[in-house]
């Protein structure tokens, strides 16, 4: 309950806050699903660390490569992608791994 009680909470807040920028429509989270989970899968399913470290990682890295080219984001959410399926392929399990039964941990 507590978990479920804090994440409610938590998506209350950042509903408001987007709500302040943004015009509120029934498509306003479209925009920003993509990156959310690539950043949970980067990141590690399960392990809030690992979702810190990759959010980190592919917002700092998106930042970098708008750096070179700020006219154009839709290249730099390309690239972003392709590194990520790139990354998934050495790391499927994401930055941090959980442990678990299957035979391969």
């Amino acid at each position: 309950m507590l978990t479920f009680g804090l994440g409610s909470g938590i998506a209350g807040i950042a509903g408001v806050a987007i709500g302040l920028f943004a015009q509120v429509t029934s498509e306003l989270g479209s925009n920003y699903i993509v990156q959310s989970f690539m950043t949970v899968v980067v990141g590690g399913v399960g392990n809030i660390w690992g979702t810190l470290a990759g959010a980190g990682m592919i917002g700092s890295l998106q930042k970098v490569i708008e750096f070179f080219n700020p006219s154009n984001t839709l290249a730099a959410q390309t690239y972003m992608i392709i590194f990520i399926i790139i990354f998934i392929q050495f790391r499927p399990k994401g930055i941090i791994a959980l442990k678990g039964r299957a035979a391969g941990d």
